[in-house]
Formats: structure tokens, sequence, C-alpha cells
């Protein structure tokens, strides 16, 4: 009687745990591309258009085994250059990796208004040669540094309820329990 009971809850609870952890790693995927503000190549100067305002994180993102040049040095300014952009160092550097490309935040910076753009890049001359850098690009996006943890430690948690559950299942429809 007991172990029927014990099954009544583990076996709901296991596949309960399965839906929303796979529900929370999608949403975990959603959460990241949507974050994404503006993307641009790899080039020393460009305009760049940015319809979002507030916290940002200016990235650097490329191939997946590619060294990523982190070394680089940004400069944001409105486009008819009255009106520079502080950029800031990150306490930590979120870095993203899925399975084709990877993004790592490099400076911190918030946009005033909606509107174009100069970024200005230095170092690009000092990369190194065989690597391959044209495929890597800078990205503006929303930081979601929060998010990310959160999103983590759920996943954690319904990871733990899904391995209880079944182990408690298999030991209970095996009589161990």
């Amino acid at each position: 009687m007991v172990s029927r009971l014990t099954l009544l809850v583990t076996v709901p609870a296991a596949i309960t745990a399965l839906a929303l952890l796979t529900w929370t790693a999608v949403s975990l995927l959603r959460t990241v591309r949507r974050s994404v503000v503006a993307s641009l190549p790899l080039r020393p100067d460009q305009h760049v258009t940015i319809d979002a305002t507030g916290d940002c994180a200016l990235s650097i993102e490329g191939p997946v085994g590619t060294s990523l040049p982190t070394q680089l040095r940004f400069t944001l300014a409105s486009a008819d250059g009255t009106t520079r952009i502080p950029l800031t160092s990150l306490a930590f550097r979120t870095e993203v990796t899925s399975m084709s490309r990877s993004r790592i935040e490099l400076q911190g910076l918030t946009i005033p208004a909606p509107g174009d753009y100069v970024l200005h890049i230095d170092g690009l001359d000092t990369l190194d040669a065989s690597a391959n850098h044209r495929a890597c690009a800078i990205v503006f996006a929303r930081q979601y540094g929060v998010a990310l943890v959160l999103h983590i430690l759920v996943l954690i948690a319904l990871a733990l309820v899904l391995i209880g559950s079944s182990v408690v299942s298999v030991l209970v429809l095996h009589g161990r329990i």
C-alpha cells in the first residue's frame, strides 16, 4: 500500500520535473537570444543603430573553438560625435557557449536613447594573423546575468527532483522500499 502511494507521488513528480526542465532550458535559450540589441562584424570603424535604451553589455562573439580577441579597446559615440558613451569594466564577465557560438561580455554601457552610434575598435591590427577573427562579431546585448543565474538554479533544482523521484520510483518497483 505504501509503495503504491509513493509511486503516485514520485512518478508525477518526475514527469512534471522533466516537463519543467525542458521548458526552463528553452526559456534560458530564449532569454539569451532576445537579449541581443545589435550585432556587427569585427571592423575598426562602423555605424550601428541601437533601438534600445538602458544598461547593455558590449560583447564579442565567435565560433566555438575560436580564440576570442578580448584585449580590444572600444569607443562608442553618437553618430554626430557630440555624445561619447562611457564604457565600464564589468565585475563579472558573463560567457555563454552554445553548440556553435561563444560570447563573452567585455564592457558595460548605458544607452541614453535609441539612435545611430559610431563604434571605433582599437587593437585589430595587433591580432594574431593565424586566428580566424573574420567570423567574430561585436554584440550589443541587454545584460542578463541575474536571469542566467536564476535559470541555472531552477535547472539544478528540477534536475534534483527528477533524479530523486526516478531513483525512489525504481527502488519502489524493485521492492527495495
